[in-house]
């Protein structure tokens, strides 16, 4: 056993630590008091208590359970503090890779999977902090693309792949599905360790995220036997701001090109792993080019003496174009 947590009055954990000491011979469990805490609002009292001479006192607003921050404040912000820092050293240094590899490792391991588990532990969704880890994000897409973004092409490289993004998702966006999805998967278990008194009570941190939620989903709570599953939640959200997407796009074309990004198997490159001797990695001689519907990586090679998988990866992509385009009389350039 490597954490426990108590709770209670002071004398009540005074006396639950020395039950702890004083039946360690019978247990095995030993206390590291130079490991152990003691958190409260006010310390007046400790000075009296030997039990807790040596625990490191920590305030209420600092307190942090298996990592995570209990409360908004400053351990919470110091917590995404510490995370915008790690991605911004991190993005630096990927301009020395290859773009393709800096595309993968940047959405599978170094933005949004850094720090799911804080939105998922802690109510985080509303933090302004959330906004700049964000804006992190697309200084790395910016050096993989060799292209500015505008905020309509940022939020579309923030959906999911199957509804025409990078997968590269916007922590401020996913936030509350996060939040709402790890609340409602260990509701059982908080009914099982809190006192039966709390259980008739509202969770404040549940409802306002649950306002912000709203807010972003423009739609209704997933079904209760749904709840627990982030997708879920998060759906609804990222189908809303893919229309919001839709709605802003100038003509029929590229409205059709967002379409057929958000066609079945248009992203599956996306997920391939860049794997250069069965031709799935791309090369440095790329020049991505974005229009308002899709991602589109028109490739150039003049020392392959072969180029029949790329023209085959171009003609998979500029088909969905072609089956959503209004009009097929359309060139597409």
């Amino acid at each position: 056993m490597n954490d426990v947590t108590l709770s209670g009055d002071l004398h009540t954990v005074d006396e639950d630590v020395l039950t702890i000491i004083e039946s360690s011979t019978e247990t095995g469990l030993r206390l590291n008091t130079d490991k152990c805490e003691i958190i409260s609002e006010d310390f007046t009292e400790m000075d009296t208590l030997a039990t807790f001479r040596d625990f490191t006192r920590v305030n209420k607003q600092d307190m942090t359970i298996l990592g995570a921050p209990v409360l908004k404040g400053k351990a919470q912000d110091k917590a995404i503090q510490d995370k915008i820092e790690d991605l911004t050293r991190a993005v630096e240094h990927l301009a020395h890779i290859q773009a393709h590899d800096t595309l993968v490792i940047l959405k599978n391991s170094l933005a949004i999977p850094k720090l799911l588990y804080l939105l998922r532990t802690s109510e985080c969704a509303g933090n302004p902090l959330l906004r700049r880890f964000d804006d992190a994000v697309p200084t790395g897409l910016i050096n993989i693309l060799n292209l500015d973004l505008n905020d309509d092409q940022c939020l579309q490289a923030s959906l999911p792949v199957g509804d025409g993004g990078l997968g590269i998702r916007s922590d401020e966006i996913l936030a509350p599905s996060a939040f709402l999805s790890s609340a409602a998967s260990t509701f059982l278990l908080q009914q099982f360790i809190l006192p039966g008194s709390t259980w008739m009570l509202g969770d404040p941190s549940v409802e306002s995220t649950e306002s912000l939620w709203t807010h972003l989903a423009n739609s209704a709570k997933p079904a209760q036997h749904t709840e627990h599953i982030q997708k879920a939640w998060d759906g609804p959200v990222a189908a809303h701001h893919r229309n919001l997407i839709l709605s802003r796009v100038p003509s029929d074309v590229d409205k059709a090109r967002l379409l057929a990004g958000a066609s079945p198997h248009s992203g599956d490159w996306l997920q391939a792993p860049p794997i250069t001797a069965v031709e799935l990695k791309l090369s440095d001689e790329v020049s991505w080019q974005q229009w308002p519907g899709d991602w589109v990586a028109t490739l150039v090679n003049h020392t392959r003496a072969h180029v029949e998988s790329q023209w085959t990866l171009l003609g998979c992509m500029d088909y969905p174009v072609v089956e959503a385009l209004p009009d097929n009389n359309v060139t597409i350039i």
